[in-house]
């Protein structure tokens, strides 16, 4: 953005050790080249330690030209297309009761149920009932490998994707951090990739599992390295990078609603005006919460967890603008310069929802996430991702109350306000706040819930 401003251009370029760099700070722009002509900008950008660090299995990174990555996109649109996500509602719903149970008993872990929210999530839509789900050790596996896997990814953090071979030093050798985590983040890949399915693969032929993607994947297709491929690779894919995205929202949300008192009450309001005080609101009143969506809509752009997105390469020489982009160059969409942008949203720097509500109370037109990406590597979860969201910050309004906590005198302990930034992905720093049950109402429509959940379970 420093950059625009000193060459009163939002196309940028950046040479790094031969490696040509375009950023995109226009959203303009970015529908032209990543949207319109897709199939020259669809592709990845070759970065070696993927193979390393046995990230090569997640479909975000595989090379647009490839049958592999064809054939995971086609089975990942056919099961989180838009019209199909309303059959993981059920599931979404069960675990935001979870996430409230544990906001209830113990508010001050608040970001460890923010983590086991949003991978229970994805792990219950691939695997079912199949696995423990409560079992942190995933979210936390999860986590800690979707952070090590993008601090290596950027060109800044190791010489590894420049010089491959650096990455033969030994991982004992002194200073050989890089070389660390490649080792550690490919052996939680491994066991994020593999266990999950050896349980259900286990359950099947015991005659034991519940119905779910890899159970309904597994019996439908005939046994082969392809299929085992193609189930891990979207399996991987869906409970690292989109629950990770989800934990990153979710922290922010928290913040936000902790430092924004006025904006709380007033969705509240609303939702206690629709849905009233005696119940848990759910998916079916979602289009009768205009302002809840506009909160949802204003986190993510607010602070997108994905600020410059994930980077396309150009598959071939292109002309834009006058300007000549060669083959093989690296394409940033810098997603926060988009936000960002004062013509487009005024006060850009203020979290203000009502951006998104029109003159007649009704949600605007503007419902592009742009975090989801864009052209052929748009998320094709995105649908699942807004469903988790939005169930997630509706309940957790209904039933609590979030503030800035109080030290032992009674004054408010101020919010930190800062981030950890991987350079691909950020995340809220730890802070505390107090989150407390509006009313003894909450609390039993919380413990009712969990009641009935497992009852139908």
């Amino acid at each position: 953005m420093e950059w625009e401003k000193t060459y009163h251009s939002s196309i940028l370029h950046a040479c790094c050790l031969g490696q040509h760099f375009l950023i995109l700070n226009s959203l303009d722009d970015a529908e032209v080249l990543l949207d319109k002509r897709a199939d020259m900008y669809s592709d990845r950008p070759d970065i070696p330690v993927i193979d390393k660090m046995g990230w090569s299995i997640n479909m975000t990174f595989m090379r647009h030209r490839s049958d592999r990555w064809r054939k995971h996109r086609r089975f990942a649109q056919q099961n989180f297309r838009q019209d199909a996500v309303s059959a993981y509602h059920e599931i979404q719903t069960r675990h935001a009761h979870v996430m409230l149970k544990g906001l209830l008993d113990t508010p001050e872990c608040f970001e460890d149920h923010n983590k086991a929210f949003s991978v229970g999530v994805s792990m219950s839509i691939m695997y079912g009932n199949n696995i423990n789900t409560s079992d942190d050790s995933y979210s936390r596996a999860a986590y800690d490998a979707a952070f090590m896997a993008f601090k290596l990814m950027l060109p800044t953090f190791t010489l590894l994707n420049f010089f491959p071979a650096l990455s033969y030093i030994p991982a004992w050798f002194p200073m050989a951090v890089a070389q660390r985590m490649v080792r550690d983040t490919k052996r939680l890949t491994g066991m994020l990739a593999a266990t999950p399915i050896e349980a259900v693969k286990n359950k099947l032929i015991n005659g034991e599992a519940d119905p779910c993607i890899v159970s309904r994947f597994l019996e439908a297709e005939d046994d082969s390295e392809e299929r085992e491929d193609i189930i891990s690779g979207v399996s991987f894919t869906v409970y690292t990078a989109a629950s990770d995205t989800t934990i990153s929202a979710t922290s922010t949300f928290l913040y936000l609603m902790a430092t924004h008192p006025e904006i709380q009450e007033k969705a509240q309001a609303e939702i206690d005006r629709v849905v009233g005080v005696d119940q848990l609101p759910g998916f079916e009143d979602r289009h009768s919460l205009p302002y809840i969506d506009a909160i949802y809509r204003e986190v993510l752009r607010w602070k997108p967890p994905t600020p410059i997105g994930i980077p396309h390469r150009a598959e071939k020489d292109d002309i834009y603008k006058g300007y000549y982009i060669p083959e093989g160059t690296v394409v940033i969409s810098n997603i926060w310069a988009m936000v960002r942008d004062e013509k487009t949203y005024p006060e850009a720097k203020i979290f203000k929802p009502e951006r998104f509500i029109g003159a007649n109370g009704e949600l605007t037109n503007d419902d592009r996430v742009l975090t989801s990406g864009f052209g052929r590597r748009v998320c094709v979860g995105k649908h699942v991702a807004s469903a988790s969201l939005w169930i997630a910050f509706v309940s957790i309004l209904a039933t609590f109350n979030i503030t800035k906590a109080k030290d032992a005198d009674g004054r408010d302990i101020e919010v930190n306000d800062e981030y950890y930034d991987t350079g691909i992905m950020v995340h809220k720093k730890p802070f505390k706040c107090s989150i407390l049950p509006r009313s003894r109402v909450s609390q039993t429509l919380i413990q009712q819930a969990m009641d009935v959940d497992r009852l139908q379970s």
